[in-house]
C-alpha cells in the first residue's frame, strides 16, 4: 500500500531536478582555507536553477570527490551545505564522499550536488515563453558578487597582474580571496511566492554565459520578441571594474562571463512590474529595472544599450614598474618581433624601447617602427671600444636595463645585462645532422665576453626527424626560439624586478 499512497500523492506533483558543481572557485578556497561559503555555491547554483521553473526545493545531496580525505576541508564543506540548504529550505538527505587515488592528486578534490524540487500542478509552469509579449519588464537581482562563475578567468587575470588572494583590494577592506568567495545568493525565499501568485512571466538564473546568454533562455529562440537591456541601469560592484580594468576585458566579454553584479533576472508584465519589485525589497533584494522586451529586429536575442557607461574600465588600471628593454639586431629581425610582442602584452614584466641595428637596411628597423618602437642604427667601428662606446650612450639615452640579442653577432662589453638566444656551434644544425643525432634544440644564455659561456636561463628540445634536411630542421628549432626567447627575456626581466 505504501508505493501506491506515495504515487497518488505525486500525482499532483511534477518534480524538477537540477544539478551543477562549483567550478574553479574551490582552487581559490584552497589557496585562502575558506570553505565556509562554498556550501552556499553548490546548493546556490542548483536550487536557484530549479527555481526558474517555480519548483520549490526539497531535497539536496552532495558529491564530494578527491584523492584523499582531509576531514577538515569536508567537514566545512558539509557543514556549508546543510546551512545553505536551511536558506534554502530544503532538507540535505545525503551524499556521498568518494576518495580517488591515482584519478585526483592527494589535495585535489571537487564538488557537485543535485536538488530535487516539487512544482505544485495549481502552480505556473515557468517559463511561460508565448506570453512574452513587447512591453514587458526585466528585473535584475543584485548577486553576491561573482557567484560560481568567471574564475578561470578570475584566476587568470589576478596571476598576470601578480596579486595575492591575501592582497587587499583597491577599494576597501576586503582581501581579494574573501571578496571572491562570497557565497552565492539564494533566491528561493524571495521569489519563489511570487511565481505561484503568477506575478511572473519567466526568470533566469545568471551563470556560466553572463546576462548575455543566460537571460535570453527564457525566449522563443524563433519567435518574435527580443531582449534589451540598459548596460547601466544597476549598480554593479568594484570587482567588475577591477576585472575589466586590469584584464583587460570588454564590457561585452564581462557581460557574457560574468553575472556583473545581476544573480537573476525576471520577465513581468509592465503592470505587475513595481509591485513585484516592492515586494522583492521587502524581502530583502536589491532590484534593479534592467531592460525590457522588444520586437526582435534581427537575429539577435539581446541587445544592450549604453553599453560605453556601463563599466569604468579605465578606473583601476596601474602603472607598474617595467624593466626597458633593447633588442640589438642585424637582420629581418623574426626572433624581435616576437620579443615585442610579448612586452605589449597585460602583465608584462617589460617594455622595449629601443632596436638597433648595425645594418641600416635590416628588415626588422622597419617593422619595429610600425611597432611604435624606436630605432637607431650604430655601425661596427674598426675599433671595437669605440663602437661600445657609442652603443652605450644610445642605450642610456632610452634608459635600457636589459638587451636582448636577436640575430646580433658582435660581441659587446660587459656593461648591460643582455640574454641571447642560441644554436650551440658555428654550424649546430648541420653537425646535427651529420652526426646522426637524435635530438637538437636551444638555448638563452646570459652572455658574457667567452663566447656562448653565459648562465643558461632556459633550453629546449627539437627532435630530429626522419628525412631533416638542415633547412627544415632549422626551421623547426627557430619556431621554438619564437616562443623559448621571450620566456627567458621575461624570467630574467622578474629576477631584475625582484632584486630591485
Amino acid at each position: 500500500m505504501k508505493p501506491d499512497i506515495l504515487n497518488l500523492q505525486l500525482m499532483d506533483f511534477d518534480i524538477v531536478v537540477g544539478i551543477d558543481g562549483v567550478g574553479t572557485k574551490i582552487e581559490i578556497a584552497d589557496a585562502v582555507g575558506d570553505y565556509s561559503g562554498v556550501g552556499y555555491d553548490v546548493v546556490g547554483m542548483c536550487v536557484n536553477d530549479v527555481l526558474c521553473h517555480c519548483a520549490a526545493p526539497i531535497a539536496f545531496l552532495d558529491y564530494f570527490v578527491c584523492g584523499k580525505l582531509d576531514r577538515k576541508r569536508a567537514s566545512d564543506v558539509v557543514k556549508s551545505i546543510a546551512e545553505a540548504c536551511i536558506e534554502a529550505d530544503c532538507s540535505l538527505v545525503g551524499g556521498e564522499t568518494a576518495e580517488m587515488p591515482g584519478v585526483y592528486l592527494p589535495k585535489q578534490w571537487d564538488l557537485a550536488g543535485c536538488a530535487i524540487a516539487v512544482r505544485d500542478s495549481d502552480w505556473p509552469y515557468l517559463p511561460e515563453t508565448s506570453k512574452i509579449e513587447p512591453g514587458d519588464v526585466v528585473l535584475g537581482l543584485k548577486s553576491n558578487g561573482l557567484h560560481s562563475n568567471g574564475f578561470s578567468l578570475v584566476r587568470k587575470i589576478l596571476k598576470v597582474n601578480k596579486i595575492r588572494y591575501d592582497n587587499v583590494v583597491p577599494w576597501g577592506k576586503d582581501t581579494f580571496g574573501g571578496l571572491l568567495l562570497k557565497p552565492t545568493r539564494i533566491y528561493v525565499r524571495s521569489v519563489l511566492p511570487l511565481m505561484k501568485e503568477g506575478l511572473i512571466k519567466a526568470a533566469a538564473h545568471i551563470t556560466g554565459g553572463g546576462i548575455t546568454e543566460n537571460a535570453t533562455r527564457v525566449l522563443d529562440k524563433d519567435g518574435n520578441v527580443a531582449l534589451e537591456i540598459d548596460a547601466s541601469a544597476w549598480e554593479k560592484q568594484e570587482i567588475f571594474d577591477w576585472l575589466g580594468s586590469m584584464g583587460p576585458v570588454e564590457a561585452k566579454e564581462l557581460l557574457r562571463t560574468f553575472n556583473c553584479g545581476i544573480g537573476m533576472t525576471l520577465v513581468v508584465s509592465k503592470k505587475k512590474a513595481d509591485e513585484v519589485q516592492r515586494r522583492l525589497v521587502k524581502s530583502g533584494e536589491s532590484v534593479y529595472q534592467i531592460g525590457s522586451v522588444i520586437e526582435r529586429a534581427s537575429e539577435a536575442l539581446i541587445t544592450y544599450k549604453n553599453l560605453e557607461n556601463a563599466f569604468k574600465l579605465t578606473k583601476y588600471v596601474r602603472e607598474t614598474r617595467r624593466i626597458r628593454v633593447g633588442i640589438l639586431i642585424s637582420g629581418a629581425g623574426s626572433n624581435m618581433q616576437r620579443l615585442i610582442e610579448r612586452a605589449q602584452r597585460p602583465g608584462s614584466n617589460c617594455e622595449v624601447v629601443l632596436v638597433i641595428s648595425n645594418n641600416p637596411d635590416a628588415g626588422g628597423l622597419e617593422i619595429a617602427q610600425k611597432m611604435q618602437v624606436s630605432t637607431a642604427v650604430v655601425p661596427h667601428t674598426t675599433i671595437r671600444e669605440e663602437g661600445d662606446m657609442e652603443m652605450s650612450e644610445v642605450l642610456k639615452l632610452h634608459g635600457v636595463e636589459l638587451i636582448c640579442l636577436a640575430g646580433y653577432m658582435r660581441i659587446l662589453s660587459g656593461q648591460f645585462q643582455v640574454v641571447n638566444f642560441c644554436i650551440v656551434g658555428g654550424h649546430a644544425v648541420r653537425d646535427t645532422i651529420a652526426a646522426g643525432v637524435k635530438v637538437a634544440g636551444c638555448t638563452a644564455h646570459l652572455v658574457v665576453e667567452e663566447i656562448d659561456a653565459g648562465a643558461i636561463i632556459v633550453q629546449s628540445v627539437v627532435t630530429v626527424k626522419a628525412g631533416d634536411t638542415e633547412e627544415t630542421l632549422h626551421e623547426r628549432i627557430k619556431e621554438k626560439e619564437h616562443s623559448l626567447f621571450p620566456d627567458a627575456m621575461e624570467l630574467v626581466a622578474e629576477q631584475m624586478l625582484e632584486r630591485a
